[in-house]
């Protein structure tokens, strides 16, 4: 769960299918993923994993400027990561757990 004092969102209701059902919609995305990661200022904060179909994938700026178009601004990642491939179980589920883990390396939980 992705949790910081501002904003109060339920974010498994509203941030992470909103972010996850947009995101793969913008040209050249073919997958992605949203996980909390640690945030000095507001515990945790968002980022889309994402596996970019083509060469030439989007850059940043002009990722949150795509999502800032379509949702709220407070439901945006905050920051993007690229990778080959997102983990899922043999029923198709994301495996969160493996994304989240090399941000979380060195803390005793994986929540702030």
């Amino acid at each position: 769960m992705i949790s910081s004092a501002f904003p109060r969102v339920n974010p498994t209701m509203v941030l992470i299918p909103s972010v996850r059902m947009l995101t793969p919609s913008r040209p050249s995305v073919s997958d992605a993923a949203v996980i909390g990661v640690p945030h000095e200022k507001w515990g945790e904060t968002v980022k889309a994993v994402l596996v970019i179909s083509g060469e030439d994938g989007p850059d940043d700026d002009a990722l949150k400027a795509w999502c800032r178009e379509r949702l709220a601004g407070y439901k945006c990642p905050t920051s993007y990561d690229r990778v080959e491939a997102i983990p899922r179980n043999p029923s198709g589920k994301i495996l969160k757990t493996e994304l989240r883990a090399p941000y979380w390396e060195g803390r005793e939980r994986m929540v702030n």
